[in-house]
């Protein structure tokens, strides 16, 4: 129904809007869903890994296809600007995120430990 609504021109934005809402909040409270196969795979995964630089890029990309392709359909343009964002997502990551998580995690990791870890209480002090 989505990818439906993106083929055709003059789909009203609130009906995609509502449809990819309804999507996700059906795959995040059922986890026997119809898409679990397809979201587990590699490149559904590889996705989530760099979705945060999506959610930064997507407009920028999306602006540069308009400009880029002004008289293309619209799913010509979601895809075109899906495939930006996922590039310049990806370079994101491995260029700076990547780094940055890795940083936080070789100095950060004794000090998560040690809050992780219970108090332990000998029956002595109580």
């Amino acid at each position: 129904m989505i990818v439906l609504g993106l083929a055709f021109e003059g789909v009203p934005s609130l009906v995609l809007d509502v449809a990819m809402t309804w999507l996700v909040v059906a795959v995040c409270l059922r986890p026997d869903h119809l898409l679990r196969r397809g979201l587990a795979n590699a490149a559904m995964r590889y996705v989530g890994t760099i979705s945060y630089g999506m959610y930064l890029m997507h407009m920028l990309a999306m602006n540069a296809v308009r400009r880029t392709l002004p008289d293309a359909g619209s799913l010509v343009r979601f895809v075109g600007a899906s495939a930006l964002a996922i590039a310049v997502a990806s370079a994101s990551y491995y260029l700076f995120e990547k780094r940055i998580l890795d940083f936080k995690d070789r100095i950060g990791g004794k000090r998560r430990a040690l809050v992780a870890a219970p108090a332990r209480v000998s029956p002595a002090d109580g």
